[in-house]
């Protein structure tokens, strides 16, 4: 990585902001690491990470999608007001 990093007191990698906004946290999503900066709302990955992102976004909507299915659709009851 072409930024800044440096090592916490507990063995954790901190990684600053590759524009200078301070130390980002770490949003860990099953085996996806995304580091996020709070003031830029930049968000970086490693390698491959965003394919993994992706995959578990697909899954998730797949899952999503079965749910409603199973519930019978996507329909909502007529009230006959007008909006």
């Amino acid at each position: 990585m072409f930024w800044k990093k440096k090592m916490h007191e507990c063995g954790e990698i901190i990684i600053k902001c590759p524009y200078g906004h301070g130390e980002m946290r770490k949003i860990i999503k099953e085996d996806i690491i995304i580091d996020v900066c709070d003031t830029c709302k930049g968000m970086w990955l490693d390698d491959k990470e965003i394919d993994k992102l992706v995959a578990l976004a697909a899954r998730q909507a797949s899952l999503a999608k079965q749910k409603t299915t199973q519930k019978g659709g996507t329909h909502r009851k007529k009230t006959g007001k007008k909006l």
